[in-house]
């Protein structure tokens, strides 16, 4: 009976110690289980900051083209309305390049004016504020322009102002070679003379030039009888020379 509780005693004795040492190993390592499974589990368990999110706000976004019509312009920005009728507005610094067909490398920035077509390309900043990197001024179709109206002021060989029936005001220049018609009515060119201006569309938006001046004299008058015929009947007795079509300018 002794032999068999000392016996147990010992069994006893012996699973405790085994315990211990159990116990003790693994308080011993205090390192993680570095299996693949394991390691892969810790990765995604454990935060991390958005790297690639800062990584990129650090860059700016890549140039961007916008076609549309400017609606404002100043020193230092343009406003351009596009076709779906929104606005965005671009900052102009000094490296911003403008290109106007008709001025060649003469052109900047203040030869942009509101009512012309472009093309920009920009760059979006850190702030979300678009800077231009080039406008590109877009000609349009060649097509004359014929206005009808009163002189109301003339400097011969220089410009020529009208005014039509609706009260607006509208300047040409001239040049040695705008013709004047009928050629044997060129002393009745003078302020208070009805005549039809015509001149080829200016899409840069600048100063308009005529090509030809037609006088309506009283004969003219009386088979016309409305403005509408006189337009007509100027445009059929003129052959004017027109300006070298501009060429459209491809997107960058």
């Amino acid at each position: 009976m002794k032999k068999l509780s000392g016996l147990t005693f010992l069994v006893i004795s012996l699973l405790l110690v085994s315990t211990m040492t159990v116990y003790a190993s693994t308080d011993a390592n205090p390192h993680p289980d570095k299996t693949p499974g394991a390691q892969a589990t810790q990765n995604a368990i454990t935060p991390h900051g958005n790297g690639q999110q800062n990584s990129a706000a650090g860059k700016d976004n890549k140039p961007q083209n916008y076609r549309g019509t400017l609606t404002a312009v100043s020193a230092d920005a343009i406003t351009l309305e596009t076709s779906d009728g929104s606005s965005v507005v671009f900052a102009l610094d000094t490296e911003t390049r403008v290109k106007v067909p008709t001025l060649g490398n003469s052109s900047t920035a203040e030869s942009l004016l509101a009512g012309q077509n472009v093309i920009v390309r920009a760059r979006q900043n850190q702030e979300g504020v678009l800077t231009a990197i080039s406008v590109s001024v877009i000609p349009g179709k060649p097509q004359l322009v014929h206005r009808v109206g009163t002189v109301s002021a003339y400097s011969a060989g220089e410009q020529i102002t009208i005014t039509d029936k609706e009260g607006q005001e509208f300047t040409f220049l001239l040049t040695d070679s705008t013709k004047i018609l009928p050629a044997d009515q060129l002393d009745q060119l003078q302020v208070g003379v009805l005549v039809t201006i015509i001149c080829p569309r200016d899409v840069t938006g600048g100063p308009l030039t005529a090509n030809g001046i037609v006088i309506h004299t009283a004969s003219s008058l009386s088979e016309a009888t409305d403005e509408a015929e006189i337009e007509e009947t100027a445009i059929e007795a003129t052959e004017l020379p027109t300006e070298a079509a501009p060429t459209e300018t491809p997107e960058p």
